[in-house]
């Protein structure tokens, strides 16, 4: 790492990136608990790092700020990750690119689709619009409740509890 505060440029980001790439991916494996994605998390640290109008100006501040990004990257996968296990209950499945995909995984994926069409289908109208506007549509926050009449706070608390009803009767559906 170049100790004398210099500019950082391009050559000096990839100097910089590349001295810590053991590191960092060493960093990630530890804390997403294995290599098989670490791969390609330090892949979307690199891209978020490069495409990141707050990189700092001087050389010596940029291995810290890369930590900080990978650190990011890695809560970015937890989410993720949570996400995926969180209305289903379950760890996800192998899509059909990957090298571990069997039918097997096509099945349970096809069944683990028709529980969830069954507990949507089964929820308040009201909690299946919302969850539509934020997760199909992609509506943020703010348009939701400026649609709503009401605080994004209060939107907040109102999808919270329609995920909680969602996964319960998803839940139910499985047992």
């Amino acid at each position: 790492m170049v100790s004398d505060p210099q500019r950082c440029t391009s050559s000096v980001w990839e100097e910089v990136f590349l001295l810590e790439r053991p590191r960092l991916l060493r960093l990630i494996s530890r804390r997403i608990g294995g290599t098989e994605c670490a791969e390609d998390v330090l892949q979307e640290v690199a891209l978020a790092a490069q495409a990141s109008a707050n990189q700092p100006s001087d050389a010596s501040e940029l291995v810290r700020w890369l930590q900080a990004v990978t650190m990011n990257k890695i809560r970015d996968h937890w989410r993720k990750q949570h996400r995926r296990t969180a209305i289903t209950g379950a760890a996800a499945v192998s899509e059909p690119g990957d090298d571990s995909w069997t039918p097997l995984h096509g099945m349970l994926a096809s069944e683990q689709r028709q529980s969830l069409d069954r507990a949507i289908a089964a929820l308040p109208e009201v909690s299946r619009r919302l969850l539509e506007a934020k997760y199909i549509d992609g509506q943020t926050y703010a348009e939701m409740a400026r649609q709503l009449g009401c605080t994004e706070k209060s939107l907040e608390y109102r999808l919270l509890k329609a995920r909680e009803q969602l996964r319960v009767l998803v839940l139910a559906n499985d047992e």
